[in-house]
């Protein structure tokens, strides 16, 4: 009978380990969803909040550019270059650029306050959107000779109601690398600027962003970064905020991102996905314990069911084998006699089979 037991057992254990791990096992796809969900709710919005600081950081310099742009002594021709120039210069020492340039609406004549610009600037989109009347801030700007990087701030310059020039603020790239910098998310989350083409504007490395490292065009050399570069030009670089998920070296990487108005420039968010999931770890192992605990629990249950409905079937035997050596004789002692009053199969069983021993004993008498 102890067959019976086991089986019972087996059953039952197999029963409750394939629904607890069933259960198990939604919960905690539902904890990581749900998890994942979380950041990128919080990828995106992190995007979307140092998109707009870095935008307010544009305006702010274009806004002092032009509140420069009309100062009554910039714009007199009476006053000589010598003393405009040393005037920009201080201006440029005391709000942080490398330098300020006062240019005629051609780029031909200059007045250089602080720095001496390289090169052909009416080439420059930064000078030609300037001298069409518009505000502007230029790319990240590479001077390999110098090995430093530069972002250009331009408005124009008007007097009365006609623009007769440009007035243009040069400034260290990294004062953007460093506001990104310092944005974090959880533990290694980080942030990085690129632009339209996939060019690295801002960047906790620094270097990406001297050596103007681009995504999309190392994606054509390293094919592990085909599907990053991918999402850059399908998702993250059109010019809208949102989320996505891809995988580099082995690693699967969430990110947020979000456009910077009034530039090219979209900012990314981003995070190892082992770090975010890793949180599931206390839910999954409380649920591990849980599981174990049902088990054991359901086993003890079992164990304890069976036994009710073995041990009155292996009482029954001594009877049948008695009946059997024709020992037709009422034992009161027997252990199957306890279970005469149960109400259920086992003890309509019982009750039959002493009901069929009182029938042969009376039999027997007769003969």
């Amino acid at each position: 009978m102890s067959s019976i037991r086991l089986r019972l057992v087996a059953i039952f254990t197999t029963v409750m380990l394939v629904v607890t791990l069933s259960l198990g096992f939604l919960a905690v796809r539902m904890i990581s969803d749900r998890l994942m969900i979380a950041a990128y709710d919080d990828l995106t919005a992190l995007a979307l909040a140092e998109a707009k600081y870095v935008q307010s950081i544009r305006e702010q310099e274009l806004h002092y550019l032009k509140g420069l742009a009309h100062n009554p002594f910039i714009l007199d021709d009476n006053v000589p270059q010598i003393e405009k120039a040393a005037y920009l210069t201080n201006e440029a020492k005391r709000t942080g650029y490398k330098g300020i340039v006062l240019t005629d609406e051609r780029g031909i004549s200059r007045v250089e306050g602080g720095y001496s610009a390289a090169g052909d600037i009416r080439q420059e989109a930064f000078f030609q959107t300037a001298a069409s009347g518009q505000e502007a801030v230029s790319d990240v700007i590479t001077e390999r000779s110098t090995d430093e990087a530069q972002i250009i701030f331009a408005v124009p310059v008007m007097a009365v109601s006609r623009q007769v020039g440009v007035l243009y603020g040069v400034k260290d790239a990294a004062v953007i690398s460093e506001i990104v910098n310092k944005t974090r998310y959880r533990e290694t989350g980080y942030a990085y600027i690129q632009n339209r083409q996939g060019t690295t504007v801002a960047h906790g490395d620094y270097g990406r962003v001297l050596t103007q490292d681009n995504a999309i065009e190392n994606a054509r050399t390293d094919p592990e970064l085909k599907e990053l570069a991918d999402l850059l030009k399908t998702e993250i670089l059109s010019g809208t905020s949102g989320h996505a998920r891809y995988m580099y070296a082995g690693t699967e990487r969430f990110v947020g991102y979000a456009p910077i108005q009034g530039t090219e420039w979209t900012l990314i968010t981003a995070v190892p996905a082992a770090e975010v999931l890793a949180e599931v770890a206390k839910p999954r192992n409380l649920l591990i314990g849980i599981v174990l605990s049902a088990i054991v629990l359901g086993c003890v249950i079992t164990v304890l069911a069976s036994n009710s409905i073995a041990r009155p079937i292996q009482s029954l035997l001594p009877v049948l084998e008695k009946i059997a050596g024709l020992d037709l004789s009422f034992d009161e002692s027997m252990e199957a006699v306890q279970y005469l009053e149960r109400k259920d199969e086992i003890g309509h069983v019982l009750r039959a089979v002493a009901a069929m021993e009182k029938e042969l004993a009376a039999v027997v008498s007769h003969i």
